[in-house]
Parts: structure tokens; C-alpha cells; sequence
């Protein structure tokens, strides 16, 4: 299945993420390997902060992480989704 891929080192990177987990039910969060800490940092304020679906507030789970040549990706999603 395609997961959407958003940049964290963009602004408003945020918003795009929460959209395309409510859309999608998931979604890929890639920065540069020398920005590790900004993925890192990404990572935690997804987890410690709900995505508003419009009836529930969620929390995303990691799914997987990838290290690529020039990135790094995680993938999150979202438990209560209907699979």
C-alpha cells in the first residue's frame, strides 16, 4: 500500500501529516540523514500530541522506519483505522 510521504525539515509539515492520516490512516515522515534530531523530534510531537479526526482524538503508532541512501523515514499510523 502507497504511504504518502511528508518532509519534516518543510513548514507545515505538521498539518499536512495530521490531513493525511485522517485521510489515509497513515503516513511516512522523511528528513534528510543529517537531520536526524528533526525527525526524532517529529516523531515524539506526533505521538505526544492528538490528531483531531474530526470525532476522536488519535494517536499514532510506528509502524516502521527506513534508512535510505540521504534519509531517513518512519512510518506511522493509526490503530483505530478501519483496515
Amino acid at each position: 500500500t502507497y504511504v504518502e510521504v511528508v518532509d519534516v525539515s518543510t513548514t507545515a509539515w505538521r498539518e499536512r501529516a495530521d490531513k493525511l492520516l485522517v485521510r489515509d490512516s497513515a503516513v511516512e515522515l522523511r528528513a534528510p540523514a543529517t537531520e536526524t534530531r528533526t525527525l526524532r523530534s517529529a516523531i515524539l510531537s506526533m505521538i505526544a500530541e492528538p490528531v483531531d479526526s474530526g470525532f476522536m482524538l488519535l494517536h499514532p503508532r510506528v509502524r516502521s522506519m527506513e534508512r535510505g541512501t540521504g534519509f531517513v523515514s518512519v512510518t506511522l499510523d493509526l490503530a483505530e483505522a478501519v483496515q
